[in-house]
């Protein structure tokens, strides 16, 4: 037997071996990513349930003193953003702005210096505020007075 044809048993053990370590690695990544998707989505039912919502998308999850949700809903025709935490419990509601929200983060992103960056509505301290987050940092404006209310810089 030549040489090159007794080494076929461990390149086919070497690529099972591959194979299986891909496939464990794989497990790690998707498994809590789609748990964590049937987790909003089941507490975005009950909020559907409770509020009688048309519907909703845009359903974002975030952590700072506990976890909490926000989510763009249409209830009767109006676009609104919801504030709600794990148990579906509404914390705010306020209805969709879309130019105070651009003229408010265009102002910030003068005012403050910040770049490459994206934005998002969230619930913090029985507030609601725009989360700003950059490659210089991360903050937290109050939604009604643009105040500071959380800056942390990288």
């Amino acid at each position: 037997m030549k040489r090159w044809q007794e080494k076929i048993p461990s390149i086919n053990l070497a690529l099972i071996n591959l194979i299986l370590i891909f496939l464990i690695v794989l497990a790690f990544i998707v498994g809590p990513t789609n748990k964590m998707w049937f987790d909003q989505q089941k507490v975005l039912n009950k909020v559907i349930e409770r509020l009688e919502i048309d519907t909703c998308n845009n359903i974002v999850s975030y952590y700072f003193d506990k976890q909490m949700y926000s989510a763009q809903c249409t209830i009767n025709e109006v676009e609104y953003y919801l504030f709600f935490d794990d148990n579906a419990i509404l914390y705010d509601k306020i209805p969709v702005d879309v130019s105070k929200e651009t003229e408010d983060y265009m102002n910030l992103l003068d005012q403050y210096s910040i770049s490459n960056s994206s934005y998002q509505l969230i619930y913090y301290k029985n507030k609601i505020g725009y989360w700003i987050k950059s490659k210089q940092g991360e903050y937290i404006f109050d939604y009604s007075s643009l105040d500071v209310m959380l800056k942390v810089r990288f």
